[in-house]
């Protein structure tokens, strides 16, 4: 059901109802030498930390947007080898992994 097959459309509905579900408590985290993300259960950013700074969304630049993203990518890409954490989701999410929301322009 999910894959290459689905339309821009499909993908949209798709995110837009995930949004709409009961996420719970559950985080994860992707790590890197230098980067910390924790995610929520639809791959969205709760915080990023990049060599000890916490990125605000509202506050990045293109290119830090950009950075940030291709770890997004990287993460949701190796999912199953993310460390997961429990905690409350008390913040809005920075960035998505998917950008048809218009999060990220």
């Amino acid at each position: 059901m999910l894959g290459t097959g689905m339309s821009e459309k499909m993908w949209e509905v798709t995110y837009k109802h995930a949004k709409t579900c009961d996420m719970g408590s559950k985080l994860y985290m992707a790590r890197g030498p230098n980067y910390l993300l924790i995610l929520n259960p639809i791959c969205q950013v709760v915080r990023a930390i990049i060599d000890g700074q916490i990125y605000p969304i509202r506050e990045l630049t293109g290119i830090q947007k950009a950075y940030i993203q291709n770890l997004v990518k990287d993460a949701y890409a190796n999912w199953s080898s993310l460390e997961e954490v429990d905690g409350l989701v008390n913040e809005p999410a920075l960035l998505t992994q998917g950008t048809s929301s218009g999060q990220l322009d």
